[in-house]
């Protein structure tokens, strides 16, 4: 089943029992915590090709997290029934959603480590390194230009915060030289030295 989900329509709610597994076929979703006090977190994000509810459908559970449209998106149902069927008939298909889940959860480790070990501008300063070497562009002066893939207030939900502190951290960083900003254009003059302010922390 194909189904269009407006910009934070949810797709699976926190505890909801799952029906299967969705697949992002445009658009892109995050899955995110909401606290007592209505703090959000951001805990993960998918675009084309991305699933979520993946691990409930297989195991039965029901859904960790609320999971919603991060902008207008199309996915496809693949029901539960269906997954646990092709996965008995196709080892090497259980084996492909094994390691799926395994890098996810390598992901989710990782950000759990940064949410608790790291200030929030080391964790501006790691996110930046990590656009930058998905997206950036070396330049001809040598550094490394990138365009920010979201807002402040969605940066600032991803890694935990708000977009204060955020903002805080980014001009704590252009003050230091570590980077050059206009508007959502980054330039960061010294990838190592960027790197060497999260290696210390």
């Amino acid at each position: 089943m194909r189904r269009r989900f407006a910009r934070g329509e949810p797709i699976c709610r926190e505890g909801q029992s799952c029906a299967g597994v969705w697949i992002v076929v445009q658009g892109a979703i995050q899955g995110i915590k909401i606290s007592g006090k209505g703090r959000l977190q951001v805990l993960e994000t998918a675009s084309a090709a991305g699933t979520c509810s993946l691990a409930s459908s297989l195991d039965g559970g029901s859904c960790p997290m609320r999971t919603e449209a991060q902008r207008d998106s199309t996915l496809l149902l693949v029901p539960q029934a269906a997954l646990l069927e092709a996965v008995a008939a196709d080892p090497a298909l259980g084996l492909a959603l094994a390691r799926h889940l395994g890098e996810r959860l390598r992901g989710l480790a990782c950000q759990v480590v940064s949410l608790g070990l790291r200030d929030v501008r080391t964790r501006v300063a790691a996110f930046l390194l990590d656009e930058a070497a998905r997206r950036g562009v070396r330049a001809p002066d040598g550094s490394t230009r990138l365009q920010l893939p979201c807002s402040q207030g969605e940066l600032a939900r991803r890694l935990g915060t708000g977009r204060e502190v955020v903002a805080r951290a980014l001009r704590s960083l252009r003050q230091e030289g570590l980077i050059e900003q206009a508007r959502s254009r980054v330039s960061i003059p010294d990838l190592a030295r960027l790197r060497a302010l999260t290696d210390s922390a």
